[in-house]
């Protein structure tokens, strides 16, 4: 177990036959994809990740991401504070075949030979699928909400305004009494 930023570049295969695990936090500047989503501040990541081989045989890396990010209210524009978390349930395959026989509750890292693996990239890769597409605060929080109550007749301070409507068939309706 180390307590200590994951490897730049990693065998994970090795990781797995050695059933290796990482605790560890990491600054969002090392995920420049993730760096590039967030609001300026110090913002961390806790991984924790435990490399093994299942009873298939099959090397994996299991565990959580977690985050709390500071990103922009898609509605104020604001900031705006977001939990992400992310379960991680890899299989680590050479090929595209390899990853088509693996079973449903997995997804594929395809490892070629005697090749490394990011293990930022694939933090950033997990973290990325949980990321929610929009972010914003609470109705009740947000000053972008604010400007939306007014456009609600539904809304208790203002009175609905009636608007007197004609039906369109009320013409049919005199031509049949006519009959």
């Amino acid at each position: 177990m180390f307590d200590e930023p994951l490897p730049k570049h990693a065998d994970v295969r090795k990781l797995a036959s050695r059933e290796a695990s990482f605790v560890a936090k990491l600054d969002v500047t090392h995920l420049p994809r993730i760096d590039n989503i967030v609001l300026d501040g110090v913002q961390f990541v806790a991984i924790d990740l435990q490399f093994a081989i299942d009873d298939q045989r099959v090397k994996t890396i299991q565990g959580k991401i977690n985050a709390r990010l500071q990103v922009e209210c898609q509605r104020c524009m604001e900031p705006v504070a977001i939990d992400v978390h992310s379960d991680v349930n890899l299989a680590i395959v050479w090929d595209e075949e390899q990853a088509k026989k693996l079973r449903r509750d997995c997804d594929p890292l395809i490892v070629g030979e005697d090749e490394l693996v990011n293990l930022n990239e694939v933090v950033e890769d997990e973290l990325l699928l949980s990321v929610p597409f929009v972010s914003y605060h609470d109705p009740a929080d947000c000053k972008g909400t604010q400007n939306y109550e007014s456009l609600d007749p539904s809304s208790a301070d203002k009175p609905a305004v009636e608007e007197e409507t004609t039906n369109p068939f009320s013409v049919l309706a005199s031509l049949k009494s006519g009959k």
